[in-house]
């Protein structure tokens, strides 16, 4: 009953080859692999960019904006956080650094280059200097620090021996001085106060300007250089 089964089974499936044909055997064709070119590279084609940038094959490198922009915001808060006050101090640095050099190089006194630095560099001139108020208020320390100097060099014996100059000629030059010059300015019409305001100041002279004029002659050891010194110090002390 078996083998009776089975041959009606392989005589149907014999026939039913006869009529379809010979199946094709199917096989899987493996594209050929694409030949990269060494001169493209995925670098060449930003993330999200089009076919033109992709063809011209320029990308921005986005490290190098970076730092860029890192150099330009320094830049810009170093200078905000310099004005006013910090730009001045350096300008009156950087003047007071290379201007006595200049001179010296020309054979020039320094006292004319820092007029004449005043003069271009102050509110009068290109107005590089933010806050004239400011730049007193450093002129004042200046004035102190000179007459701390000064009084390192001098001790009390050369004070007394100096009497002479310093409270005999130095005070006669201030008194008169002052008193001619208030009377001039009060028949010029001026008021009491701003004659005696007036006398006063130009009754003083500048320590800093005769002293360095003294020593660019070499003449502060002279007889007269001594004397000036007298004046100068009398002066200072009035101040």
């Amino acid at each position: 009953q078996a083998g009776a089964a089975v041959l009606p089974t392989m005589l149907l499936l014999s026939a039913e080859a006869s009529i379809v044909g010979p199946r094709k055997s199917s096989s899987f064709v493996v594209p050929p692999s694409r030949s990269i070119s060494s001169s493209s590279s995925w670098r060449s084609i930003p993330r999200g960019g089009s076919d033109a940038t992709a063809a011209e094959g320029t990308v921005e490198n986005p490290s190098s904006s970076g730092n860029v922009n890192l150099v330009t915001d320094s830049l810009s808060g170093l200078s905000s956080s310099l004005r006013g006050i910090k730009s001045d101090s350096l300008l009156l640095l950087a003047v007071t650094a290379f201007v006595p050099a200049l001179c010296d190089a020309v054979g020039a006194s320094p006292i004319l280059g820092f007029l004449a630095s005043g003069v271009l560099f102050g509110p009068n001139g290109r107005k590089f200097v933010a806050d004239p108020h400011g730049a007193e208020a450093i002129a004042d320390l200046g004035v102190v620090l000179f007459l701390f100097e000064m009084g390192i060099h001098l001790d009390f014996e050369t004070l007394m021996a100096m009497r002479a100059d310093v409270f005999g000629l130095g005070l006669s030059q201030f008194l008169v001085t002052a008193l001619v010059v208030g009377i001039a300015a009060l028949k010029l019409g001026m008021s009491g106060a701003a004659s005696v305001v007036l006398g006063g100041g130009l009754a003083l002279s500048s320590s800093a300007f005769v002293l360095q004029l003294l020593k660019d002659g070499d003449q502060l050891n002279t007889e007269y250089g001594k004397t000036s010194f007298g004046v100068l110090l009398l002066q200072d002390l009035a101040v």
